[in-house]
């Protein structure tokens, strides 16, 4: 049975590296799934805020990320999605994917990153991948400070395995 993995934690936490060296172990069985590559094959990493009188971007980006987890799921392939997936709904989405595919499902949490850590690697990047410091803040406040790690999953009975892991 096939898993949907998946990580959460602020950028530069190590979720793209941890994901990357996964499936570099055993690429014919696992894939990679990341909003971020999607966004930059759609929209060449532009990002557009919804309004009344426009979609934005991101529709098109979660319903690229969710038909490809689904289509890989379906070949029977591991899957990881690798982005933050800090938002409680955003988690419970991603689980809704696995029991449709029956699947299982596995949280990868990495909340438990020095904040400290996690800004000196972003202040490293260039480009699209830096993280402007105030959403890095901003993340880091609303999601992670002052939370139990590993942060819990949203409640939802479902015929899948529900485990967080802390790694």
């Amino acid at each position: 049975m096939p898993t949907l993995y998946v990580t959460r934690g602020i950028p530069a936490s190590g979720k793209t590296h941890k994901a990357r060296k996964w499936v570099a172990e055993q690429p014919e069985q696992r894939a990679r799934v990341n909003r971020d590559d999607l966004r930059a094959q759609l929209n060449e990493s532009v990002f557009i805020q919804r309004t009344s009188s426009t979609p934005g971007t991101e529709r098109a980006v979660i319903a690229a990320r969710d038909a490809q987890i689904s289509a890989l799921l379906g070949l029977g392939l591991d899957v990881i999605s690798d982005d933050t997936n800090l938002p409680s709904r955003v988690v419970r989405d991603l689980r809704k994917l696995a029991v449709a595919a029956g699947a299982d499902f596995e949280v990868w949490d990495l909340t438990d990153v020095p904040f400290s850590v996690c800004q000196s690697r972003n202040a490293q990047r260039v480009g699209h991948a830096r993280v402007p410091d105030d959403r890095m803040v901003e993340m880091y406040t609303k999601y992670v400070r002052g939370k139990t790690h590993p942060l819990p999953l949203p409640d939802e009975p479902t015929t899948t395995t529900g485990t967080t892991l802390a790694v």
